[in-house]
């Protein structure tokens, strides 16, 4: 898997192209293919080392992605009450991965 990725907090130039190893959904995820994947304020944030985020490194920005579901740990498939506009969702108590 390729990831941009950044080992310290600065700008843009601290971003680096990085390999690692595909990732295994474990109970509660899900593998995504990302097709698409936007940058918004939090990553800036992150990126530029605001206490109020703080994370591991090396981090990978982006939590906002388009992609394919191509692999999930044991997780359940309902419809989702808070967000009946969509067809169908994958949820866990944390994060909701939703297909449309």
């Amino acid at each position: 898997m390729k990831a941009i990725v950044f080992n310290e907090h600065g700008g843009p130039e601290k971003l680096i192209l990085a390999e690692f190893p595909d990732p295994i959904a474990e109970a509660g995820e899900v593998v995504i293919s990302v097709k698409a994947c936007g940058l918004n304020h939090v990553d800036l944030w992150v990126l530029q080392g605001n206490p109020n985020y703080p994370v591991s490194k090396p981090h990978a920005l982006g939590s906002d992605v388009s992609g394919v579901v191509i692999s999930k740990g044991r997780i359940s498939r309902f419809r989702c009450q808070f967000f009946e506009r969509w067809r169908s969702c994958y949820c866990d108590a944390r994060n909701p991965v939703f297909s449309v």
